[in-house]
């Protein structure tokens, strides 16, 4: 072969099999080897000294990290490690704590106390115990916006809006004006616009805000409607306490049912019950009204102070009380045997309270209505008066001509049968 330049030789790829001329300095001759075998000899090398690098850049390049490990390193310093069952670890401290760990089974770690996202496409946290700050933080614009926490809390939009780990949700808006904003597919007529209830669903206990009628005056309302199978109640309370209950047609305050309440409204019956005072136009003594009962009294008449024994329909009482004004209506019929024998002045008894005792209870009077009785009483000359007592309970009849004084007896004619008298009477008490 003639002396020939090797930069004038024809330039080909190189084959494997291809052989290069070397130099053996272990004797100091000249061998061969092939073009294959020169990586596969190359030195291990290291992250400041890849054994792959580039001319103008050594310690930038590739390197054997480990046994069945590839290395690549830059400026010096160890980047991407590609492990022996495939898996590729990045940034971080290698092999250790990378930062990312592409996986052979397709999932991908962001480092410890960061995010995991497996192959199906679960989000999964992977945080050490005892760890704080958030697994998941997104930002706009270096705002947080959305927040995971390690113990499991979820917050969105600063904090706005809390997930908790009870299962409660948390909304502490910070926008004005603050309001939830439940929105439904449909606009019909008692479309169900949010609906809060148990495990049994809306057939069991629950709260459902249902769609106004906008056909009707009632446009714009919305309907509260308590599923409750047992009870169908709808409460609402302060601080912790229950302070109205709306159960079937009737409403109650300070209490869960009737005898427990203060304020009862009836819608059944259109009643109202109130336990304490009622105040109309203020709260002073004077537009305080303290009591109203309406019930029946028993009531009598005494012939000097011996009773008659009327009953029955003989001896009807009944009275309204209105805070401390009773009035009371009062009729008897009195028989000739009843009073046989009996002298002595007139007096009916039973009114249902006493009357208040003071000087004014003295000149309350009321004029009786009469049948059968002495001529001068039944023919006007003469009237029949009652009048009540400091601190009492009973009426005093008197006749009512110019000079009043006390009824006996003698007033009685039972020629045409039972002598009758009727009054109402109207009296203050204590």
């Amino acid at each position: 072969m003639a002396n020939v330049k090797i930069t004038a030789l024809t330039e080909i790829t190189p084959a494997a099999a291809d052989v290069l001329p070397v130099v053996d300095t272990s004797e100091n001759v000249t061998r061969k080897t092939t073009v294959a075998n020169i990586p596969r000899n190359a030195t291990n090398g290291t992250a400041a000294a890849p054994a792959h690098s580039f001319a103008g850049d050594s310690d930038t390049g590739i390197y054997r990290a480990g046994a069945n490990q590839l290395g690549f390193s830059t400026g010096g310093t160890q980047k991407v490690e590609l492990r022996p069952i495939g898996n590729v670890l990045i940034g971080g401290t290698l092999p250790s704590a990378p930062a990312i760990s592409l996986n052979n089974n397709g999932s991908t770690a962001f480092g410890t106390g960061r995010l995991s996202i497996s192959s199906g496409g679960k989000i999964t946290q992977n945080v050490s115990a005892g760890s704080t700050g958030s697994l998941i933080n997104l930002q706009n614009d270096g705002t947080t916006v959305f927040q995971v926490l390690p113990s499991g809390f979820t917050k969105i939009g600063g904090g706005n809006i809390d997930l908790n780990n009870d299962g409660s949700a948390t909304f502490v808006s910070t926008i004005t004006p603050k309001k939830l904003v439940v929105s439904t597919n449909s606009d019909t007529d008692g479309q169900v616009a949010a609906q809060f209830h148990g495990a049994n669903g809306s057939s069991g206990r629950g709260l459902e805000i249902k769609l106004g009628n906008s056909g009707s005056v009632s446009n714009g309302l919305v309907t509260l409607d308590a599923k409750q199978s047992s009870l169908g109640a709808l409460a609402f309370a302060t601080r912790g306490t229950e302070r109205m209950r709306l159960s079937g047609a009737s409403l109650f305050f300070g209490g869960t049912g009737a005898s427990s309440s203060t304020i009862v409204l009836a819608g059944t019956n259109g009643q109202a019950t109130f336990s304490g005072p009622v105040s109309i136009g203020g709260t002073d003594a004077d537009h305080t009204i303290d009591e109203y009962e309406e019930g029946d009294t028993t009531v009598d008449l005494t012939v000097g102070g011996s009773a008659a024994g009327l009953t029955g329909t003989n001896a009807q009482g009944t009275y309204t009380r209105i805070g401390d004004v009773v009035m009371v209506q009062i009729n008897l019929s009195i028989s000739s045997a009843s009073v046989s024998g009996k002298t002595g002045n007139l007096v009916i008894t039973g009114l249902p309270f006493p009357a208040e005792n003071n000087t004014r209870s003295n000149y309350f009077v009321s004029v009786c209505t009469i049948s059968n009785w002495a001529t001068e009483y039944r023919n006007g000359s003469k009237t029949i008066v009652a009048t009540g007592g400091a601190g009492s309970s009973n009426l005093v009849l008197l006749s009512g001509s110019r000079n009043h004084e006390p009824l006996d007896e003698s007033a009685f004619n039972f020629g045409a049968g039972n002598c009758k008298i009727s009054t109402t009477y109207t009296y203050r008490i204590a």
